[in-house]
């Protein structure tokens, strides 16, 4: 079974750039959260739905999903924590918490994906950054997430010798970076 980790900073840090009043951009990042992590609990079941998360009380919100408390040092450095911690699970998947497009069936493929290739990349609609990553079962290979990651991740996999899957689909590509981005999906 694959687990899922899906980081997020916390109400207070997340998505200060959007352009908003504080409380809506708190209930456009809740909306967005309680999307995502249904999304995957869909597929993988809660206990296989890591919310990795500085912030205590977000735990109490989402009581039914597994929680990995990280000291919020920085994405790259939490996310190494939380798979340190469950490395019995097997394989992981990194799923960014910020696509309101994302479906069961882009879950899906990311799920089958870990057993095609070593590593899967899930760019974003750009192909700068990665909005999702799989690493298959025993795969040591740092998290590189943070501005233009799709490229490091690429290059580190193929360092290693890893074989790698490029999986795009517009769920898994299009993150809302900007509120604008949000709000347009959230429009009909």
């Amino acid at each position: 079974m694959t687990t899922f980790l899906l980081p997020f900073k916390g109400l207070a840090k997340a998505k200060t750039r959007w352009e908003l009043e504080e409380h809506q951009r708190q209930e456009l990042l809740m909306e967005l959260l309680v999307h995502n992590l249904s999304t995957v609990a869909k597929v993988v079941g809660p206990s296989s739905t890591v919310l990795v998360c500085p912030d205590l009380t977000l735990f109490e919100r989402f009581p039914s999903y597994a929680h990995w408390l990280c000291p919020g040092q920085g994405l790259n450095t939490d996310l190494e924590a939380a798979r340190q911690a469950l490395i019995a699970r097997g394989s992981f998947a990194v799923l960014l918490p910020d696509l309101p497009d994302l479906t069961v069936e882009d879950v899906e493929a990311m799920v089958e994906s870990a057993g095609k290739a070593q590593v899967t990349l899930c760019p974003d609609s750009s192909r700068v950054g990665t909005n999702g990553l799989v690493l298959g079962e025993k795969v040591d290979m740092p998290f590189l997430f943070e501005g233009a990651s799709f490229q490091r991740h690429l290059t580190r996999a193929n360092q290693l010798g890893l074989s790698i899957e490029v999986l795009e689909r517009p769920g898994l590509a299009r993150d809302a970076d900007l509120a604008s981005d949000l709000l347009r999906s959230l429009t009909p």
